[in-house]
């Protein structure tokens, strides 16, 4: 299945920008996650 066919392409907008966003919250949970760490 090809997403960049013009039928997708608006889905394929929408799911980068979500995955885009699961990505920065992961990374700050990640941080957030090493800074609990590092405190106790």
């Amino acid at each position: 299945m090809r997403l960049n066919t013009p039928k997708y392409k608006q889905f394929n907008k929408k799911y980068r920008q979500v995955v885009h966003l699961d990505g920065i919250f992961i990374r700050i949970g990640k941080r957030v996650r090493r800074l609990g760490y590092e405190r106790n």
